[in-house]
């Protein structure tokens, strides 16, 4: 509850909002909400502070899985979105945070880089990088929150960024031939696979979190496709990447970040096929004290006496 803003306020209403240890002493809240964090600081520096503590994540959208092609070409794994936890992070009573909640990518097409998604973020907290696309035929992927897995014909990969994720897979180089594969795209807690001989690459797994109340994965890495065989989505809403002609791999989850599936090889002379989109992010609030209004429709819960705020698309939050 935050301190009133006039009237009498004492060491004792100091304490039951802060806590503390007996005898008080104001020294022990340098840097507390508004307070100044050194110097000689007075009751007067009290008025209208909260201890507002929340725990958070932020998952970008994950990136696009790639596409393949006639015959002996297979699209990489689309990169997870980023991902960031951080817990007691002191908010500010009555400002207003602008939540983002970034979209996944978009298939990707023959010989292109499919399209990486989009970042997620909390206004003026912290922002995470959306999931990086996965590469196609001679098309190098692209670095993101996790990075994109290569499709067959390179042997690039995309590089993850520090804290967020980790690097896709190589591709499988040989072009024209049935060892043709994509290598898987990166997730939060792993690094995609490469792609071994016609066996598309696995997608990096994702990270748990039990900040609604029950474990629950996020930001797994996309499965690369394969001539024979497709790699599997990372943990945490990654999509499966495909070998059967003609046909699609598996999307990332919606609200996980995870990366889009790649695509294996069609047997039509000409024929192509997209790779699967991105799971669109997701960002998660849980706080001491609860939010005076939101917008968006956030979903809402409690647990173990805090108040979660799970955006599952963009909006805002007032405490």
């Amino acid at each position: 509850m935050t301190l009133p803003t006039t009237g009498p306020l004492s060491l004792g209403d100091i304490q039951g909002e802060f806590g503390g240890a007996n005898p008080i002493s104001l020294s022990e809240y340098y840097g507390k909400d508004t307070v100044p964090v050194s110097g000689e600081i007075s009751i007067g520096d009290f008025y209208g502070t909260s201890n507002l503590l929340v725990n958070y994540i932020i998952v970008a959208g994950g990136g696009g899985g790639g596409g393949a092609g006639f015959r002996y070409t297979c699209g990489g794994g689309g990169g997870a979105g980023g991902y960031l936890e951080a817990n007691d992070v002191l908010f500010t009573a009555g400002t207003t945070y602008n939540v983002t909640v970034g979209a996944g990518g978009g298939a990707g097409g023959y010989e292109q880089t499919a399209p990486s998604g989009s970042s997620s973020s909390i206004s003026s907290v912290a922002t995470a990088t959306g999931g990086g696309g996965a590469g196609s035929r001679g098309a190098t992927p692209s670095s993101g929150g996790s990075g994109g897995g290569g499709g067959n014909a390179t042997t690039a990969f995309g590089a993850g960024t520090s804290g967020q994720g980790n690097n896709g897979g190589a591709g499988r180089g040989a072009d024209q031939s049935t060892l043709a594969a994509g290598g898987g795209g990166g997730g939060k807690g792993a690094a995609g696979s490469a792609a071994g001989n016609s066996v598309g690459g696995n997608g990096g797994a994702g990270q748990s979190s039990s900040i609604t109340g029950s474990a629950v994965t996020r930001a797994g890495g996309g499965g690369g496709g394969g001539y024979n065989s497709g790699g599997s989505g990372g943990s945490g809403g990654g999509g499966d990447g495909n070998s059967v002609p003609n046909a699609q791999g598996t999307s990332g989850a919606v609200n996980t970040g995870g990366g889009g599936g790649g695509s294996g090889w069609t047997e039509n002379v000409g024929g192509t096929t997209t790779g699967r989109s991105g799971g669109s992010g997701v960002v998660i609030l849980s706080s001491t004290i609860p939010a005076a209004s939101t917008t968006g429709s956030p979903i809402t819960s409690t647990v173990s006496g805090r108040y979660v705020y799970q955006f599952r698309s963009s909006g805002s939050i007032t405490f």
